[in-house]
Formats: structure tokens, sequence, C-alpha cells
């Protein structure tokens, strides 16, 4: 499943104007609940936060991929978020977060949930396209990148 199938521009957050894993966690997901993608907000930021306890998210190189299978959403929906200055994730490089690409996905989709999570960490781990998404200036820009990458890998 193509990752611009469910990330839109009304999904895109610049700035998103976070200091803590946390406060990024859940203003994407507030910006998914405003679309009408989370049945309950406060549930999905705790069902999160419960999976980043276990391991951090981070995956190096300014890039975080907050996820977790959740009731408070009846399908799988994404959203990226561009941090108006880099916040500390508990990246295994150390490494300051700038993106941050939030999946979340029914208890029960566990398979579609790999594959998002998969698909998303192929796409953002070119280095050249995350320097172009850090420098975007609109959600539209962000997501016509995001779909020419994803033309590319085919």
């Amino acid at each position: 499943m193509p990752l611009t199938e469910t990330l839109t521009p009304a999904r895109v957050k610049i700035p998103l104007a976070a200091e803590t894993k946390q406060e990024a966690v859940r203003q994407l997901i507030d910006l998914l609940a405003e679309n009408g993608d989370v049945t309950d907000s406060r549930k999905a930021v705790r069902d999160v936060m419960e999976r980043e306890r276990t391991r951090s998210t981070a995956i190096g190189e300014g890039l975080a991929i907050p996820h977790a299978k959740t009731d408070a959403v009846d399908s799988l929906v994404c959203a990226l978020g561009k941090l108006h200055g880099p916040i500390e994730f508990g990246s295994p490089d150390g490494k300051p977060v700038t993106l941050v690409a939030l999946v979340l996905s029914p208890p029960g989709d566990t398979a579609l949930h790999i594959q998002a999570l998969a698909h998303v960490s192929r796409l953002l781990s070119n280095n050249a396209l995350r320097r172009q998404l850090n420098a975007a200036g609109s959600k539209q820009q962000i997501v016509s990148l995001l779909r020419r990458e994803e033309e590319r890998l085919g």
C-alpha cells in the first residue's frame, strides 16, 4: 500500500511545534482526529506511548516512526510531521529527530501494520529524500516528494 494513499496534505503538519516525543505524537494524533481518522485521541496517544516505552521508534538519521495497533482507529492511517526544531527521541545513533511519521492501525490488521511500517521505513531511508522533506515548505510539496519517491521505487 503506497504511503501517499493515506498520507494526504491534511495529514501533514508543518511545522510540528513539539519539544518532546510525547508532544509530537499527541499533535499528530490530534491532527488525525481533526480529520476524523481517530475516534479516541487519548487512547491512541496512550497506545503509541506504551509502544514507545518498550523501545524507541526513532530509527536514526533524524527520523522516528512512532506506531501502534489501537482500537482508536478503524483502518490504517498515517501522519507526518516536520519538526520546527530537532527533538530528542531516543535514537540509536544519538541524533535528534526532525521528521516524525506516525502509523496507526486497528489491532486485527497486524500484517497490514507491519507492511506499512516496512514501506515507510524503506521510503524514508533515502537520505536525499529526507533532506528534501526537511527543506520542503508546504504540505503539498511533502506529499509530492513522497509520491515521486514511491513511483521511483516502483
